[in-house]
């Protein structure tokens, strides 16, 4: 009776050690199977701006390529990525991808809704100013001096 009682014990014994075996190399490789992770910290997808350059920063771990709208980006020793785009007016859509050393990819999208501003700029980032004409009240007096300036204002309106 009792060598029955080692044999079972024994038998449960190696059954246990082949089990945590197991479960310690599924727990290592685990995290190869599901390929690499991608965490975009901003901008959140659905948002609204109304800059045309967006800056896209995030997060990647387990990554040898890194692409947006199928152009590469770098990644630092840490994952982390930044890199700026120029949105359309209206709806665009990002596509992050990320592959992996076994050629595993994971991608993410995101929505952003690039909206115009509906105020002009202040005239000092316009690409255009008209010339300010500085006139001389002195010289208003005289009437030569006042048709010379009326024939400015007119040929600057033929131009423009």
């Amino acid at each position: 009776m009792r060598d029955e009682i080692q044999k079972i014990l024994k038998i449960v014994g190696i059954i246990i050690f082949f089990s945590l075996v197991l479960l310690y190399v599924g727990y290592r490789v685990a995290p190869l199977l599901r390929g690499p992770i991608i965490t975009i910290t901003y901008p959140p997808s659905g948002i609204a701006v109304d800059e045309p350059m967006l800056e896209v920063t995030g997060i990647t771990k387990k990554t040898t390529k890194l692409t947006m709208n199928s152009r590469e980006i770098t990644i630092d020793d840490e994952g982390k990525f930044i890199d700026r785009l120029l949105l359309v007016p209206g709806y665009n859509i990002l596509v992050v991808d990320a592959t992996d050393k076994f050629g595993k990819s994971r991608q993410r999208v995101l929505e952003v809704i690039f909206t115009r501003p509906a105020v002009l700029p202040p005239p000092s980032q316009r690409f255009f100013e008209p010339p300010i004409t500085e006139i001389d009240p002195d010289a208003l007096m005289e009437p030569e001096a006042l048709m010379e300036f009326n024939e400015s204002q007119e040929t600057e309106q033929t131009i423009n």
